[in-house]
């Protein structure tokens, strides 16, 4: 009894959530459960980066953890609609042991053209952290074309632990680039960028080695650095970002950016040295950890600042080719008093910015969705403000750390709620809700309406362009009228006393039209009471005519109606008191129009210059 209760419940809360309306920003109701997706592997498990295949299913990665096994790194992928792929590894999964027992993550991954799929991380046995790439085939298998069994196992650094945390595969030459870490100390680590044939060796016409460590000034040796995320130019340049954090000082951490010529010297074009450095504010706690090439051509930053807020704001900034500052500069506190940062971006079709993250209020955090211009002003026909903040149930925490945009505008977000691998998708666009309109005056089964002339409303529908009402006096409208109306209102003039009218509408978004609503009816005065009800409210004058942008309604009782034009189109509703009453025109061309009332046997026109 219970479970029946619950699920009736369950199924009606859906269908009320289906019903509203669906803005930019609202959770795709057509992915897992209301647009959410959790996938639970052994007793904890994260998922840090995404990609989507050209048949729309999605490929994510991270690690799952036991305590008799430790961590392995994991891949999953995912149909369209969120289930996962039982084509691909064991019921969607594969888990990968590199190092015999070791702890292993992956955090980026890249498809080849080919369908194959590269997962980028580390390995770490206990005594040792090294850098690891795997392959895997389309069905889900390591490839042992790639490496030793299909897994690269790579020292950047000698004696230092070493960690991938993006990787990216030139689509030119099939090489696979990425940028990490090599960790000496609490203290002290390199950033590196390093480069790999397709088979998985590395590439010796790049630095020599094919690694690239990137302490290139004097003073380089003083900090802990790490690279965060790549691009990677179609000559083969290789753009990086990250942070620097000089360990004596608890606060102060810069933005960090690095531009590398494709033989693996520095590009000398960008900072003068290759390098560059952003104090997003004074001791402050700033750090990037995304990295993309708008569509104008510039590189931009999103990370987070720590400053006079105490708490971490979600930052955005842009630069030029040069790698100066240039366009969009700007911390976004986009959730007062949160801890707020951005771990992925995209850009769409229409240049805006959608940004991925964490928004966290003291333990608890939840996933973050911002889009903004091209200009970087946040977007408020986006969720809130701009801004959408998902839980997942009841998991205290939720973060995401990587995104992507669909070819139909939706947003993919993945990473982690509880112990959860964690997937949500939102709308891009608002989608239309042509069946959600419902007539609401007269209401149904009125009678002694007003007959010369009346209105008739109904909703909006969402994202409708215009509507079309249907009266008849049979109710199976076979000998009806369409009225064509821009707007969920319709004035009917010449109706016959004493009648019966049936009328339903319906919305249309310029492509498909919704259902007709279930009709309604009323029933229109005889000719002796109408006069007789409305002979003492005859007095209706407007002045000045011709007019401006305002007229002067003087009336000798309160009263309402709409301002029609020459064609007979409904422009505005309004309403006036007894006596004078003033009413904006502003914004009506000019014309002939005339106001309309039930409570009025006549017109009055006025002609707007």
């Amino acid at each position: 009894m219970y479970t029946l209760r619950f699920i009736s419940i369950f199924l009606l809360l859906f269908a009320m959530q289906y019903c509203q309306a669906q803005p930019a920003g609202t959770l795709d109701i057509s992915f897992g459960s209301g647009g959410l997706v959790t996938t639970t592997l052994q007793s904890m498990s994260k998922a840090y980066g995404v990609a989507l295949q050209p048949d729309g299913k999605i490929v994510i990665c991270g690690f799952q953890f036991s305590a008799a096994l430790g961590k392995d790194a994991v891949c999953a992928r995912y149909q369209p609609n969120g289930a996962l792929d039982s084509t691909f590894g064991l019921n969607g999964v594969v888990s990968i042991d590199a190092n015999m027992g070791g702890d292993d993550e992956v955090h980026a991954l890249s498809i080849q053209s080919d369908g194959k799929i590269v997962l980028a991380g580390f390995t770490d046995d206990g005594t040792n952290k090294d850098a690891l790439l795997c392959r895997i085939t389309p069905n889900g298998s390591l490839d042992t074309a790639f490496g030793i069994n299909g897994k690269v196992i790579v020292d950047f650094d000698s004696s230092r632990k070493d960690e991938i945390h993006a990787v990216q595969i030139h689509p030119l030459t099939g090489n696979i680039i990425v940028a990490g870490n090599s960790i000496i100390s609490n203290l002290k680590a390199k950033p590196v960028v390093a480069r790999f044939w397709s088979n998985g060796q590395l590439d010796t016409t790049f630095n020599y080695d094919g690694i690239r460590t990137l302490w290139v000034t004097a003073l380089d040796y003083q900090y802990y650095f790490s690279a965060e995320d790549l691009y990677v130019y179609p000559n083969g340049r290789i753009a990086v970002c990250g942070w620097r954090d000089f360990p004596s000082l608890s606060w102060d951490a810069d933005y960090w950016m690095a531009r590398i010529n494709s033989d693996g010297t520095m590009d000398n074009t960008f900072s003068g040295d290759g390098v560059n450095t952003y104090n997003g504010s004074f001791n402050g706690h700033d750090k990037a950890y995304s990295l993309l090439m708008n569509n104008a051509g510039n590189l931009t930053l999103a990370g987070g600042s720590f400053v006079s807020s105490l708490n971490y704001d979600a930052s955005f900034f842009e630069l030029n080719i040069a790698g100066s500052v240039t366009g969009v500069d700007g911390v976004l506190s986009t959730v007062a008093g949160n801890n707020e940062i951005f771990y992925g971006h995209k850009q769409d079709a229409s240049n805006n910015y959608i940004l991925v993250g964490s928004a966290a209020n003291g333990a608890n955090s939840s996933f973050l969705i911002s889009r903004m211009s091209s200009v970087g002003v946040l977007d408020n026909t986006f969720g809130t403000g701009g801004v959408v903040t998902t839980n997942f149930g009841n998991n205290a925490t939720n973060e995401a750390f990587d995104m992507q945009l669909q070819p139909d505008g939706k947003i993919l977000a993945v990473g982690y709620s509880g112990n959860h691998i964690a997937l949500a998708r939102y709308l891009g666009v608002g989608v239309p809700q042509l069946n959600s309109l419902q007539l609401t005056s007269p209401a149904d089964n009125a009678t002694n309406q007003f007959y010369t002339y009346m209105l008739c409303d109904f909703t909006d529908a969402y994202l409708a362009t215009g509507y079309e009402v249907e009266v008849d006096t049979l109710s199976n409208f076979t000998t009806s009228q369409v009225h064509p109306v821009v707007n969920s209102t319709v004035g009917l003039s010449n109706l016959l006393p004493l009648h019966t009218y049936y009328w339903r509408a319906r919305a249309t978004d310029g492509t498909n039209w919704g259902a007709w609503t279930s009709p309604w009816s009323f029933t229109t005065m005889d000719v002796v009471n109408s006069v007789a009800n409305t002979a003492p409210q005859q007095s209706l004058m407007i002045y000045p005519n011709p007019c401006n942008d305002e007229i002067v309604i003087n009336a000798n009782t309160n009263g309402e109606g709409v301002i029609i034009n020459f064609s007979g189109q409904v422009i505005k509703r309004i309403s006036w008191s007894k006596g004078l009453t003033n009413v904006s025109l502003v914004g009506l061309p000019t014309g002939t129009y005339s106001i309309r009332s039930k409570d009025y046997l006549y017109q009055s026109a006025f002609f707007k210059y």
